[in-house]
C-alpha cells in the first residue's frame, strides 16, 4: 500500500491579530453552536432598546426645533489648533531679554481647564514653588515644544521669540564661563563663542547666561533631555525658516 504522508505543519512565529484575542473570547465548538438557540426574550429586549433609542432621538430633534436651538456644528482640526494658538499667544513672557526674545510661562492662571466635568476637571492653576521664590516657572522643555509647534504652524516670528530666549541663555561671555557646563573654541566649537547648557527652568525675574541659581532660576538642574529638545527646536526652525534671518544660527544675538 502507498504510504500516506501527513500534511506539513507550518508554525507561524507571528500570531495573527485575531489569535491574540482568542483567550479572551474562546471559540465554541461547532456542535455546541448548532445545539443552542437564542431565547425569544433576547430579540424582544433588543427591539425595545432600539425603539427607545429611536424615540429618544426624535424627542431631541423636536425639542431642539421648538426651542430654536440647534446642535453646535462639529469643530474641525483647525478649530482646535486655533485654540492652542490663542492659549500660547496669551501666556506671559520674559521681558528682560534683547530682540523681544524670551521664554513663556507654562503654569499659572489662564491655563486651559480639563473640560466640563465639574470639580473633577478643575486643574491646579497656582504656580509650582510660588511659595518658595514668588515666581512661576518658565520650563525649557515646554518652551522647546511650543517653539516646535509654532514652527509647524508656520508662525515663525513666535517660534523665533522663544528660540532667541534659548540663544540668550546658551551663549555666555568669557567672564561668565562655568567650565563644568560650558564649551568653547578650545573644545572645537566652530563659532569660537562660549556655549553653556541651559538650566531646567527659569522665571520672569532677570537672569544671566550661565546662571543656575537665584530669583531668575526656578530649577537649576542641567538635564540632557531638556537641552536636546532645545536642539531639536532650533533645527526644525532652521529647516523651515532658514536659520536666524539668513545668518548662521550660532551668531544669533551676537
Amino acid at each position: 500500500k502507498p504510504k500516506v504522508r501527513p500534511a506539513p505543519i507550518h508554525h507561524d512565529p507571528w500570531p495573527s491579530a485575531m489569535s491574540i484575542y482568542e483567550p479572551l473570547a474562546p471559540q465554541v465548538k461547532h456542535q455546541e453552536q448548532q445545539g443552542r438557540q437564542t431565547p425569544r426574550w433576547v430579540y424582544v429586549a433588543g427591539f425595545v432598546v432600539v425603539a427607545a433609542a429611536i424615540a429618544g432621538g426624535v424627542v431631541a430633534l423636536v425639542t431642539g426645533a421648538v426651542s430654536g436651538k440647534s446642535a453646535p456644528p462639529p469643530q474641525t482640526v483647525e478649530d482646535y489648533l486655533i485654540k492652542i494658538d490663542d492659549f500660547l499667544d496669551s501666556r506671559p513672557r520674559q521681558t528682560f531679554m534683547p530682540n523681544n526674545g524670551g521664554l513663556m510661562q507654562v503654569f499659572g492662571p489662564g491655563s486651559i481647564g480639563g473640560g466640563d466635568c465639574g470639580k473633577d476637571c478643575e486643574l491646579e492653576l497656582s504656580c509650582p514653588f510660588l511659595h518658595m521664590n514668588g515666581f512661576c516657572r518658565y520650563d525649557v522643555y515646554d518652551n522647546a515644544l511650543a517653539a516646535i509647534y509654532y514652527t509647524a504652524r508656520g508662525k515663525h516670528a513666535q517660534a523665533k521669540a522663544i528660540l532667541d530666549g534659548f540663544i540668550y541663555y546658551m551663549y555666555v561671555k568669557k567672564e561668565e564661563v562655568n567650565k563644568q557646563v560650558t564649551v568653547g573654541a578650545d573644545e572645537g566649537l566652530p563659532s569660537g563663542r562660549y556655549l553653556s547648557l541651559l538650566a531646567a527652568s527659569y522665571t520672569s525675574a532677570p537672569s544671566k547666561p550661565g546662571q543656575y541659581a537665584g530669583d531668575g532660576v526656578a530649577d537649576g538642574a542641567v538635564d540632557t533631555g531638556n537641552n536636546a529638545w532645545v536642539g531639536i527646536a532650533l533645527m526644525r526652525y532652521a529647516a523651515a525658516a532658514g536659520g536666524g534671518g539668513g545668518e548662521p544660527m550660532e551668531h544669533w544675538g551676537n
